[in-house]
Formats: C-alpha cells, structure tokens, sequence
C-alpha cells in the first residue's frame, strides 16, 4: 500500500473542455439522448455500456456527449476524458488522458484502496500513477511483459472504481486513433463484463477522414451486448427554427423562414449553421443569400477584421494543434501582449474557448474545422514556418514527456525542408521508443518509419531495422519484410546480417518467402565472419537452416550445428532462437519425428522460463503437428492447451489460425462432421481478418474432406468443368474431386500429369503428405498399378505415421493404409501387415473416423481371399465400420461399406474393378495398345491387367476369357 494514508476519494472534475456553459443552445437530439438515458440505466444495474457516436465534422457528436456527460457527472459518475489527436498522438492517447485526469486531479492517495495490484503495469501509461501507490515494482520492459497484462491492468482498475461509483469514459474523434487505442478499446469493451462503466466514443463517419480500421473494429464489436451506434444526422428544419429563436430572439415566423434556408444551405450542421449565423454583420433574411458558400468563407470574414500580429499568432496556434496553451503559445510568438490580446479577440469572435488545466491557461479550437481553416488561411511556407517555431517553443517550454517528443517529431518534420530533418528524426526515434516501452509495436514502427523519412545522418539503416522489429512484432509481417528489404545491401555487414535475419523472422510464418529469404542469409553469412562464438553469426546460421527448410531442402545437421553454437555461449535467449529455427524443419519422416518432439518440448520449457510467448507457442504447435503424425492424442491436447495459454498471455492472435486447425482435426477424427464444418467457416473468418500475411485460410480442402465424408459433394459436378479452367487451381485436390465424382476418365487423363509434377519435385513442402495420400487414393481408385508401384516407396517413408496437410490443416490418417491398399492392387504378401498397423494407429490417434476407414479397407483386401476364416475377419471389420459410420452419420463410409458386401457376386473370380473394365474392352476385340489409350495407362500396365484376368479366369486365351465375361454379364 502507499505510504500516503488513505482517504475518501471525491471524483475528479469534469474535464474543461465538456463543460456546456457558456455554449449555445442545445436543440434537438431527443432521440439519441434518450439512447444515452437508456443506457445508463442498464449502466446502474451492473451492465456495462458502449455507445458509437458517428457522424460529419461539426455534426454535433462533441456536444451530444458533454451533454451527457455534464448530466451523468451530476448523477454521480467519474467522468474522464480523453481524445486522440491527427498528427501528434502517443500510444493509447485518449485513455492516458482519462488516466491523467483522474490520477492529477484526485487528492493523493485517495485512490490507494481501489487501484489494483496491477497498478504497476498502469505506470507504462501513467506515471501520476505513484501519486496514490507507489508500491509497486516497476514492470519489465521489452516483449517478456505482454500487451494484455496491460490491457487487463487498464480494464481492472476501470472495474475497481465503477465498484465505488459508476465510471464514464468519453473517447472523442477515436478516427485519428492508432491501432494501440483501437486495441485496448476493443479489450476494454470485450473483458468488461459485468461493472458499471460507460464509454462513450466519438468519432467521423465521412470521407476523407473515415477510418476503416475502426469501422471493422466497431462492426466486430457491436455484436456484443451492450453495444451501440447512433449515426448523427442534421438537425431539421424546426430544431433549427428553435435554435435561431433561443440564440437571437427572433419571432417564430422569421426564425422558421431562415431555419429553412440554412437547412438547405448547411444540411442541418449545427456547426456550419452557427458559424453561418456568427458571420460579422449577418442579419436574417428570407433570401438564401445570407449563407455564405463554406464554413471557410465564414470563418476568413471573422479573421478579416484581425490585424496582422494577430493573424499571426493564430496561425501559430493553429498550427499547435486543436488545443495548446499561453506558455507555449508566448513563447512562439515573442510577446505576451499579443498573445493574451489575440486569444481574447479568437474568443470574443468564437474561433476558440477556455478551459483550465493543470494549472495553466489552455484553450480550444471550438471545433478542428475552425482550426482547419485558420490555417487554410495561410501559404504553404508560413505553415512551414510556422511548424518550426512552434517545434522551437515546445522545446523551450514543455516538460519532458512521450508527447512532447510526439509533438515535436510532427512539427520538425512538418519543417524539414527548413532543415529540421535530423531533428525530427531524433525526437521520432525517441517517441518509438516510448511506444515499443508501452508495448504500442505499432505506434513504434510508425515513428521509425517516420525518422528513416527524414534521417539524413546515416541512422537511417537502424531506424529501419527498429521498425521492422516492430512490425514483426505487432504481426505485419509484410511491412516488417518491407523494411528490411532496404537494409539487405547495407555497406555494414552486421547490419545486412540483422536485415537477413529479420527477412527470415518475418517469412517463416507465412511459409511464402523462402526462396527469397534463402538469398538473403547466404549473402549475409558471406560478409560476416564464420566465428561460432559470434551470437550473431549463430543466428545466421540458424536462420539459414529454417529458410532452406522452408524452400524445401533437409537442413536438420545445420540446425543442430546452430543449436550446439548456442549452447556453447550460453545464452537462453540465442538457444531459444535457434530452436525456434530447428523445430519447423519440414521433413516429416519416422526417424526424424520424435526427436521433433523433444525438441518442441525443450522450446515450450526454456522459452516459457524468459516470457517469450510468441516462441512458446510457435513449439507448441509444432509439437502439436509432430504428436498427431506419431498417434499421441494426448500430446496433442497437452500442445494446444499449451498453444492457447501463450496466445492469452502474449496476445497473440496471428496464433489462433493454428489453434483452430488442431480443433477441426479432433471433429474430423472423431466424425463430428458439424462441428468440423463450423470450426472451418470460424478459421475462414479468422483468416480474413488477420489479413493477407496470416496463415492462409485452409477452409476449401477442410471443407471438401468434410462433405466428402458428408456425401455432399454432388452439387460440384455441375460448375467442375469451370473449375478445373481456374489457372491458380490446386491439382492434386481436384484430382481428388474429380475422383469422389465418379469422373474416372477425366481423372486417368489427370493421374500422369500430376503425378509426373510431383514426383519430380526434389524439394519438400508441407503439403507433401497430402499430395502422396491424394495421389495414393486416385491410383488407388483408377488401379493403376504401375503408378502404385511407382508411389509406394514414397509411402513407406512415411510408415507408422499419419499423414497430414501443413500444421494439421487437415489430416488422412495412417500411411499404412494406404501402403496396405497398394500392396493389395500389386498382390503382395505385406497388405495385412500394414492393415493391422494402421487399424492400431487409428485406435491409438482416437481416430474412429479413420478407423472405420481402415477397417472397410482391410475388409475389402480380405474379401478377395477364398479363405472362410479370412471372409470372417472381413465381416467383422465391416461390421465395426458400419458401428462407427452409423453413430455419426458418415455417409461417404456407409456407401463404401454397401459396396464392399457385393463385391463378389458383382466381380466373380476375385476380378478387381479395373480388370473388369479391361476385360469389356478386350471382349470389344481391342488391343492392349487401344485399351491403354481408352483408359490412360501405359501398354505394360494393360498386359500386366490382361495377364491376370486370364489367371483369375482359368481362361486360356482372350476368346475364352470373353465367353466368361458374357457368361457373368459383365459385358452390360
């Protein structure tokens, strides 16, 4: 606790510039205030409110909510303020102002038994924060201390006061917000379930100044209850009528015949209608002629009757920003008297209002229009200038503080061309600092941005590289590639070999930038020293190891020779890295598997041990992968539950994708095809909005597995011509669909196309698995033996294993079904031994789905057999196959079985589907040669088909295995 005694706190004034006296009447807007009234009524009932006030500039949105506000205030409740500002706002601006308000303004101390024991994270946005407790330790900095322990911190200590007495947060033009308030509003709103809080959020609805970043945000979270819109409209005719009659005392019929023009002229604005009603010298009348044709012209006769040193210090004011101060304003200007002069003719005039602060004289633009058009006044070379003086007065007056540097970065740069480039660049680089110290990695990467605009002392390279370390950390990974692009030809080799590890730190994820990135740590390593005890270097190397991996090629030994490096310096933090590298080797084969896993395990362990959420969760989902391929369920589990726990702790959303996929494989092998078909759709939705550089959205392949098994694919059959006309299509999966549509002779046409590409391949990929089990299934489907001969050596690598698409985008169940199936169409003794493995690893997996697929396999293979025992294992198999295929409705299983039951009737002499479609064919009277052309094999594998009918048929020529044939009627 503090060592301030505690007292009994009062709540702290309303902010200045919400107070209503002195305004002019306020007309109108019943509808949206009983809103308000609503609200706050649910509000005192413990169920916390939001409210999205939107609308044009000078609408009213700022006076309907200080409406409110002064009457919530009088109800009782805290209210705090805070705005975000166009061109100088810090991380969370608007709720550091709120947090200022109420920390500066309340008698020290006062707070200490209800700011919470997270009050130490507060102290990133609040130092004033001490003022009540200042007891606790000050928070780590850098990436060990997460954004949501922050954000959590915030939204406690809001919940703590709302327990005293009901809180509302006034957050105005929230369109100029960046995306480290967007955030901590979207936490605030969905973590604060149950506390008397309303936020009240402002923000412009129009062109040029929408946001679309906010117009998601607040689409996204006005599905929430509690959550609400108003979209501010223009006063009518009769509440303006009601306003002219209030401020000039008009008669009713005069008032309602210039009410009428201005509704015309303005749409309803109350803004432009009382700027148009202040013109000096305006009288009404009935003509439309006492409009002036823009705000601008408006307020240019009111700056008309100003004299040369006041236009000047205006200028300067307005190019302060929409509030400043007199200190700051004197010293800009050099004389006093003008100053205090010239704010008070701004005043009388109505440009600007008072209000109080801290002690000193701040004032008011009315409204940024007004401000706007202030400086609409000037050439662009007075606004240049004008940028500069002012940056010279902040410098002199202001306290140090993230914004002053924020103030003084925007107006340096906004006179760079007057020579303040550098120093620009330096008080840029200072605020990025301060952002990455508020976890606002956004903020931060736009300021260095904004410093390698400017820099021109030859920090540029580093500002570059701090903003791409920020942008990777805020998960723009394609910006933070961006950046680092312009740093690869360095003339500094350290700094071309942190650029090669960052390209590389910023690729992997998306898995689509490693040929690139390949060239970039080669180039890299060839400039720096080979030394193993160099951490950089170590890193390299490791880097080196994932971008091959990623490109395709086998780079476990050098990984492990990155590992061995860093574990002989000693540091955590670098084995940490370089095990990061190791795990996503994407060679998936029994030898290298478990020792993935460990691998993964060790990752979890010392990268949970340094707070490092994003390395975490990057092992656990690969542990996650790896346990799924070698049949460990629980694994699995213990992987995502891991993988869920660094996503809450670092907020780490670009996660989530990969937490999903491990989520539909469980309703997929469990045979729970809804669920599996509503957690793709989730997967889809969450793709689209961590955007293009996010793991792509797997949803088309998850979604032909699901209703394949579903028996819901017939309805392709009729667009699946336009869509193998699709020139990006993935081949091997419309191979498969064209097989699951019964279209064999388009697919036999396909079969050697695809095959020849992908066995050709000497790279590895993610989806290879997938590409050998969908290969398997067509050769399987169209009896092509000689592919199956040709595929099975590249099955049997993946032995013991089950086979899965990328990070478990989706899965196919044990190899050894497939091998167990080829080594039946090729009649080799091993079939059943691979049957029984991959019936155990399905059993193993908890897998019923592929279990029942095994097992109708199995049976099918026994069903060939003249052995009674052997026909009775077949049956049983069958019969646990429909026992599953039933209980959850997996018809695809279910048609399966209902064919493999008539095999023999339908087949006679054990003819395999294949052989009989080569025996019509051979009964037509055609030749090996045309067989092989009708159903797109090779001759050999045509003769070989031939050779076997006439063994199966005890026929001694093709004349007698026709007669056969007519005599089976298999000839229809």
């Amino acid at each position: 606790m503090s060592t301030v005694e505690s007292m009994a706190w009062t709540s702290p004034p309303l902010p200045g510039h919400l107070s209503v006296e002195g305004e002019p009447p306020f007309v109108g807007r019943r509808a949206e205030l009983k809103t308000i009234e609503d609200a706050w009524q649910r509000v005192e009932s413990g169920q916390p409110q939001t409210i999205f006030i939107g609308g044009e500039p000078g609408v009213g949105k700022t006076r309907l909510v200080s409406e409110g506000a002064v009457a919530l205030r009088r109800a009782g409740a805290a209210v705090l303020s805070g705005a975000s500002f166009a061109e100088t706002d810090v991380p969370y601006q608007p709720f550091v102002r709120c947090l200022d308000h109420l920390f500066d303004h309340t008698p020290a101390g006062s707070l200490a038994d209800i700011i919470p024991d997270s009050s130490a994270h507060l102290a990133r946005l609040a130092p004033s924060v001490t003022r009540h407790r200042d007891d606790s330790t000050e928070p780590e900095r850098g990436n060990s201390e997460q954004r949501s322990k922050l954000f959590a911190a915030y939204t406690d200590l809001l919940e703590a006061i709302a327990q005293d007495r009901p809180v509302v947060l006034v957050l105005e033009d929230l369109h100029w917000a960046r995306e480290s308030t967007r955030l901590l509003l979207s936490f605030l709103v969905e973590r604060a379930e149950s506390s008397r809080m309303l936020i009240l959020a402002t923000h412009r609805a129009t062109a040029p100044d929408r946001s679309d970043a906010l117009a998601a945000n607040i689409a996204r979270l006005y599905r929430l209850p509690g959550v609400h819109r108003i979209d501010l409209a223009g006063l009518d005719v009769t509440d303006i009528t009601q306003f002219i009659m209030l401020k000039g005392h008009q008669p009713l019929a005069e008032a309602r015949s210039e009410a009428a023009v201005l509704r015309d002229r303005t749409g309803g604005n109350p803004f432009f209608v009382r700027e148009l009603l202040s013109q000096p010298g305006h009288q009404p009348r009935k003509g439309a002629s006492s409009a002036p044709e823009s705000v601008q012209a408006a307020v240019s006769a009111r700056l008309a009757h100003f004299d040369t040193d006041t236009l000047y210090a205006l200028g300067l004011a307005a190019a302060l920003g929409d509030e400043f101060d007199s200190s700051t304003l004197i010293a800009a200007v050099g004389d006093t008297e003008v100053v205090l002069r010239s704010i008070d003719l701004a005043k009388d005039s109505g440009l600007i209002s008072g209000q109080p602060g801290n002690g000193a004289r701040r004032f008011r633009f009315r409204h940024s229009l007004s401000r706007q058009a202030v400086l609409n006044q000037m050439s662009t070379i007075e606004r240049t200038k004008a940028h500069g003086v002012v940056a010279q007065a902040i410098e002199e007056v202001w306290p140090a503080s993230p914004r002053k540097h924020a103030a003084l970065a925007h107006h340096y740069r906004s006179a760079a061309t007057l020579g303040f480039g550098d120093a620009a660049a330096e008080h840029a680089t200072i605020a990025g600092r301060h952002a990455e110290e508020t976890l606002a990695y956004e903020d931060a990467a736009r300021w260095f941005l904004l410093a390698a605009e400017v820099e021109s002392t030859g920090d540029r390279e580093e500002a570059l590289l701090s903003a791409g370390q920020n942008f990777a950390l805020a998960c723009d990974f394609g910006k933070a590639r961006g950046m680092y692009e312009q740093v690869v030809d360095s003339s500094d080799p350290t700094r071309m070999a942190r650029a090669a590890v960052g390209m590389d730190d910023a690729s992997w994820r998306s898995g689509n930038e490693g040929h690139r990135s390949v060239a970039l740590v080669v180039r890299a390593l060839e400039g720096i020293d080979a030394d193993p005890t160099n951490p950089l270097y170590v890193r390299l190397l490791a880097s080196k190891a994932r971008v091959l991996a990623y490109s395709g090629k086998d780079s476990a030994l050098l990984a492990k020779d990155a590992m061995d490096a860093a574990r002989a310096i000693g540091d955590p933090a670098l084995v940490v890295e370089t095990l990061g590298c190791a795990v996503v080797n994407r060679v998936l084969v029994s030898s290298s598997v478990h020792e993935s896993i460990q691998l993964s395990r060790e990752l979890i362990e010392l990268s949970t041990s340094l707070h490092d959420h994003d390395r975490t969760a990057l092992g656990a989902a690969v542990l996650g992968g790896f346990a799924y391929t070698a049949g460990q369920p629980e694994v699995c589990e213990q992987a995502d539950a891991e993988l869920s726990r660094a996503i809450e702790a670092g907020d780490l959303r670009f996660w989530e994708p990969l937490l999903g996929c491990g989520r539909f494989v469980r309703h997929f092998t469990r045979g729970d095809l809804k669920s599996a078909r509503d957690q793709a759709r989730d997967l889809l939705s969450l793709s689209d909005s961590l955007g293009s550089d996010a793991i792509e959205g797997p949803y088309g392949i998850q979604m032909f597995m699901v209703e394949r098994e579903a028996g819901r694919l017939a309805a392709a059959g009729t667009v699946i011509d336009q869509i193998g006309m699709q020139k990006d299509i993935w081949r091997p999966g419309f191979l498969a669909l064209l097989i699951e549509l019964g279209r064999l002779e388009a697919a036999s046409k396909l079969l050697g196309r695809v095959f020849e590409e992908e066995m050709s391949k000497e790279t590895l990929s993610a989806d290879r698995p997938a590409v050998v089990a969908l290969l398997a299934e067509a050769v399987l489907a169209l009896e092509n033996v000689e592919f199956a001969a040709d595929l099975r050596p590249v099955l049997l690598e993946y032995s013991g294993l089950n086979l899965m698409a990328g990070n478990r985008v989706v899965v196919f169940g044990a190899a050894d079904r497939y091998i167990g199936q080829i080594d039946s169409l090729l009649e080799l003794p091993s079939a059943d031994r691979y049957f029984e493995a991959a019936v155990a690893l399905d059993v193993a997996t908890k897998a019923p789905l592929h279990e029942a697929e095994s097992l109708i396999a199995y049976a099918a293979h026994l069903q060939e057999s003249v052995d009674h025992k052997q026909l009775a294992r077949a049956a049983e198999f069958r019969h646990r196959a429909r026992n599953i295929a039933e209980s959850r409705a997996l018809v695809r299983q279910l048609a399966r079985l209902d064919t493999s039951t008539t095999i023999r009737s339908d087949r006679p002499a054990g003819l395999t589907p294949r052989e009989v479609e080569v025996l019509r064919l051979a009964a037509e009277g055609l030749s090996n040669k045309e067989i092989a052309a009708r159903l797109f094999i090779s001759e050999n594998t045509a003769a070989n088909h031939m050779r076997s009918i006439l063994l199966k048929t005890q026929a001694p020529n093709r004349t007698k295995a026709a007669i056969f044939a007519a005599e089976y009627g298999l000839l229809g």
